[in-house]
């Protein structure tokens, strides 16, 4: 295979991660009962290479059941 193939199907990784201020450790989770909330953000590699670079970023949905 050649260089310009292997390239083709290189994907990105993660550079970074961070923590909202506030929330760097799990103790609101057990006494408000909220669920932590997961963000991620993912690179479209499939478009011509004269576009622009296309990015979705993607939040949880929070599913609660009535008791």
């Amino acid at each position: 295979m050649s260089r310009y193939n292997d390239l083709a199907f290189e994907l990105p990784k993660l550079r970074s991660s961070f923590v909202i201020p506030g929330y760097e450790s799990d103790e609101h989770i057990d006494v408000l009962n909220i669920a932590p909330e997961i963000f991620d953000i993912k690179f479209c590699p499939y478009q011509p290479l004269d576009c622009k670079p296309v990015f979705a970023a993607v939040g949880t949905k929070h599913v609660s059941s009535a008791s």
